[in-house]
């Protein structure tokens, strides 16, 4: 984390999701709770995740992002929570268009069984954050899960053609081709997983 900024309007540079934006100060301990909850989160620890970012909200009510995880931990721990509509409609409040927040809830609607919530609100964090793959790809995953329009496997291709080093363009173009049955797109898209992510050969092996 870095400080930037005059005196009177001091800014703050953070990492969210390994891109760099910069946003409005935040105090060390909220920050700190914040840090606590990712590390967490990164472990599986989601419990652990959301006391800490609880804490973090403590400290700052205003930030998207910390309502934004708040929702996406409560959704992994019980999709029936009833406080994750709440976390997430906070954070809708604070900044309608922030694209973590949109793609948070749009994968927590997937978990719940509701594609089409889904579809929309990764569309709309797609087009918040347009060079972000992992939001397209996203809405391609989303829009596979409901079947959607042949559109989405036209974004599906585009999306490995643009960004075939990146494991999550390939996830996409599998999840399409597996929901509509494209046995050759299912193909395609696991040779390519297995280039862009050696590691991860044995379950390739498998769904294939």
């Amino acid at each position: 984390m870095g400080v930037t900024g005059c005196l009177g309007d001091p800014k703050v540079v953070r990492v969210y999701d390994g891109r760099v934006v910069e946003g409005r100060y935040v105090s060390p301990d909220a920050y700190a709770a914040f840090l606590r909850g990712v590390l967490a989160e990164e472990s599986g620890d989601w419990k652990g995740a959301l006391s800490a970012y609880e804490q973090a909200r403590n400290e700052d009510e205003d930030d998207a992002e910390v309502w934004a995880r708040i929702g996406a931990v409560r959704c992994r721990l019980d999709v029936k929570d009833t406080e994750i509509d709440r976390a997430f409609g906070r954070a809708a409040k604070i900044d309608p268009t922030y694209a973590s927040a949109l793609a948070a809830r749009s994968r927590c609607e997937l978990s719940r069984g509701r594609p089409e919530e889904a579809a929309a609100l990764a569309r709309a964090a797609a087009a918040a954050d347009p060079k972000n793959a992992g939001l397209e790809a996203l809405y391609v995953t989303a829009e596979a899960a409901r079947r959607g329009p042949s559109g989405a496997r036209e974004r599906a291709v585009a999306l490995t053609l643009a960004h075939g080093s990146r494991a999550v363009a390939w996830d996409a173009l599998v999840a399409w081709g597996r929901s509509h049955r494209d046995a050759e797109l299912v193909a395609r898209g696991l040779e390519g997983l297995v280039r862009a992510a050696p590691g991860r050969s044995a379950e390739v092996e498998k769904g294939a």
